[in-house]
């Protein structure tokens, strides 16, 4: 498993779902800004990054499974 899904899964397995969603999207905001902030990357090693960020957020946070 890789470290974003790590996250978001154990921000999926929370109480509170509105306060999880909440804390999902500023995860995933603020890892976008640090993917963004990395010069030492190309741009297609940045864009990577946010596609593997954005597809376990998609596929956890936002999935049909999790606002059920």
């Amino acid at each position: 498993m890789k470290a974003y899904e790590t996250v978001f899964l154990a921000i999926a397995n929370e109480e509170d779902t509105e306060n999880t969603a909440k804390l999902a999207r500023v995860f995933y905001t603020s890892q976008v800004r640090i993917i963004l902030s990395w010069v030492d990357l190309s741009d297609s090693e940045q864009i990577n990054h946010i596609r593997s960020l954005d597809s376990a957020f998609n596929r956890i946070i936002e999935g049909p499974s999790f606002l059920q």
